[in-house]
């Protein structure tokens, strides 16, 4: 009788073991999915297209080739 109630303390143990490590598995999933959709490769913007690949050091050179 002792022998079957280490059993399932041992089994009850094991099985919250699981279950954490899969809400952890889970939660990483989650957040890594939620990550990738956050990184766009443009920025939309309504006042008309831009280019998020020039620093603004660059930009800013330019426009100040252009006044000149």
């Amino acid at each position: 009788m002792l022998f079957i109630m280490k059993y399932r303390e041992m089994n009850r143990q094991n099985t919250y073991s699981i279950a954490l490590g899969s809400i952890c598995i889970l939660l990483v999933i989650v957040a890594t999915t939620a990550v990738v959709a956050a990184q766009q490769g443009k920025v939309v913007s309504s006042y008309g297209p831009t280019n998020q690949d020039v620093t603004f050091d660059q930009i800013k050179a330019d426009r100040m080739a252009m006044k000149t």
